[in-house]
């Protein structure tokens, strides 16, 4: 039962982050790579808080998800004073100074060797409790998410994608569009990066980094169109394929090689299959 906990936490905890790569990279357009960042942080903001300065479990998880805010209202700031292109290549950069900064500051992050004995508080101490709290989580978020994408915001957050020029015209600021956008989207992967460090108890540099953004980016591209439906399918592809490839018997030396093969020829075909269907011209008319 270990392994099916495991894998339903890594689907709860990818849907929640998903939903904010589909805001921003599928229906917004803005290329906010910086999201797993913003999971690491706030995993290490609770770490900290909680090894470091001895707080509680419940307060430290408050302190991570406040401090996320903020670089979420950092990266935003950031995004209305840099053109596209350069908030692009800032928020990718983003990720290796992260995890360059957690390396070097070791007394504060624990360098290399990372932080353990991270102790779940006593409502979710057990992993079923954590899954079920996860399952809680991420049907709010679903909810809010499907209340959004209906929503007149769901309306402007497409706009800004499709005709931003009709947008102001409009009366409508992209800024705070924009800031609505990466601010949710920050608070959001700051969740996951929570729940993901309360299954596994333990912090290292490897948490989250180019891995997460791989398994953001392919959910997002997937979720072409604007539908929460959409975004489970594309979830559940994401995590449960390779789980899946991982039971064929293929030799150990290759099994990983072919796993990466085959992800990589199905979501090529997807993608390919999808283009072709949802395209904004076919949307609008």
């Amino acid at each position: 039962m270990g392994y099916l906990y495991t894998i339903l936490a890594r689907f709860f905890a990818s849907i929640m982050q998903g939903a904010a790569g589909q805001l921003s990279l599928s229906m917004a357009g803005i290329f906010l790579l910086s999201l797993p960042v913003c999971y690491s942080f706030a995993a290490y903001s609770l770490g900290i808080s909680y090894k470091k300065f001895g707080l509680s479990m419940p307060n430290a998880m408050l302190i991570a998800i406040v401090l996320t805010t903020l670089l979420g209202c950092v990266f935003s700031y950031l995004y209305t004073k840099v053109s596209k292109d350069s908030f692009t290549i800032l928020s990718l950069g983003s990720i290796l100074a992260f995890e360059a900064f957690v390396k070097s500051f070791d007394e504060l992050t624990g360098g290399v060797l990372g932080i353990s004995g991270i102790i779940r508080p006593s409502f979710i101490k057990t992993l079923p409790k954590l899954i079920i709290f996860s399952l809680v989580i991420m049907l709010i978020i679903v909810l809010v998410q499907y209340l959004i994408i209906q929503s007149p915001m769901g309306r402007k957050i497409r706009a800004l994608k499709e005709h931003p020029v009709a947008l102001e015209s409009l009366g409508v600021s992209t800024k705070s569009t924009a800031y609505f956008i990466i601010i949710s989207g920050s608070i959001l992967s700051g969740i996951a990066g929570i729940l993901e460090i309360l299954r596994i108890q333990f912090l290292d540099p490897s948490f989250g980094g180019i891995p997460n953004l791989i398994i953001l980016v392919s959910i997002a591209i997937l979720c072409v169109k604007a539908q929460v439906r959409n975004l489970i399918l594309a979830t559940a592809f994401v995590i449960f394929l390779p789980e899946l490839i991982s039971f064929l018997k293929f030799p150990s030396a290759l099994l990983g090689h072919m796993r990466v093969l085959m992800y990589t020829a199905i979501l090529i075909i997807l993608l390919r299959n999808i283009s072709g269907k949802f395209n904004v011209q076919n949307r609008e008319a």
